[in-house]
């Protein structure tokens, strides 16, 4: 009697930071864009006849001289520092004394914002390059698509799980539109998909999350961001980087198991490394990493210090892709 030989499931994690978006939005903000940004329709500089930010801002009692100081504190913050980033102002402001005094004020402003900004990138014109690229595309969207078709929904024993850091839904959006809503992609993006400091909300036919002390809410993608009341709402539904989600071990095991690990448009923040265990990755597991366009002795020093063994390469996310899925 032959005895029956069981293939090994690969398990594969791709983990994405901000950067991949530029492939099917080249307008969304990253880093210094995104603090510059929210900075300036804080204040509404570069929105004084549709004033929707501040009006929400106003609804959650944030008066205009907290706004000013915010922005203030902003500037000041820039010319200290090389990198600005939203995510490291933040948490100066969660751990220098000197913000104690209106620290709650900053972050409601701050969650606002994001909402307020991603709501925005999620728009129209997103929907239309996501159509046109599933159709005709080359984005590393496009390439984890057939990818997905062809390895992980054939039965070919590949376990790919996908952790972003990304509060918008357009990689689900992506994947519901390209899969038509299949139960396949369906179980994928309820299961697999995991948002280290979570999403505006639930998208339309996706299971909602459990929160702590609520239930997350759909909320369309597409939909105008001077809803106000909508995103009032969401408010709760995002972490920021020094702040705890419930999802942390779990994503801590899926890299920790991980037979592969492909990281792309990820800046390597001390931070959110510990957050998701890169200082935890087996050495017996393949870790590749596209940086892109290029690399300098910092950030590479940066990675090293917690991934020595990994392959650094200067590769777009859809060419990155298209060499290792």
């Amino acid at each position: 009697m032959e005895a029956l030989i069981y293939e090994k499931m690969k398990k594969i994690t791709l983990i994405v930071g901000a950067g991949v978006n530029k492939e099917i939005h080249e307008g969304i903000d990253l880093g210094g864009e995104l603090l510059q940004n929210i900075s300036d329709r804080v204040t509404d500089i570069t929105s004084p006849n549709n004033q929707y930010l501040s009006k929400l801002l106003n609804t959650i009692n944030i008066c205009e001289t907290i706004r000013n100081k915010f922005v203030k504190d902003i500037n000041r913050y820039k010319i200290n520092y090389e990198s600005p980033s939203i995510d490291d102002f933040l948490y100066k402001i969660e751990t220098l004394s000197e913000f104690s005094d209106r620290k709650d004020e900053y972050l409601k402003i701050s969650k606002a914002s994001i909402i307020f900004h991603v709501l925005g990138f999620e728009g129209t014109d997103t929907q239309k390059r996501i159509a046109n690229d599933i159709k005709d595309g080359s984005s590393w969207l496009n390439v984890l698509s057939k990818y997905m078709s062809e390895s992980v929904f054939s039965g070919k024993h590949t376990n790919l799980n996908i952790v972003t850091f990304n509060y918008d839904r357009i990689l689900e959006y992506y994947l519901l539109t390209a899969f038509n809503a299949n139960k396949n992609i369906l179980d994928f993006i309820n299961n697999h998909i995991y948002h280290v400091y979570g999403r505006i909300g639930c998208i339309e036919k996706v299971m909602p999350r459990k929160l702590r002390g609520m239930k997350e809410r759909t909320i369309p993608f597409g939909l105008p961001n001077n809803k106000i009341h909508v995103i009032e709402k969401q408010i709760d539904h995002i972490k920021l980087i020094f702040e705890e989600r419930n999802v942390g071990k779990s994503i801590k095991e899926v890299i920790n198991e991980s037979d592969e690990l492909l990281i792309m448009g990820y800046g390597f923040d001390y931070i959110n490394n510990i957050k998701i265990g890169l200082d935890l990755v087996k050495k017996s597991s393949n870790v590749r990493i596209a940086v892109y366009p290029n690399i300098d002795q910092t950030k590479e020093k940066r990675i090293r210090s917690f991934i020595d063994s990994g392959i650094i390469e200067t590769y777009s996310c859809s060419d990155f892709l298209k060499k290792y899925m």
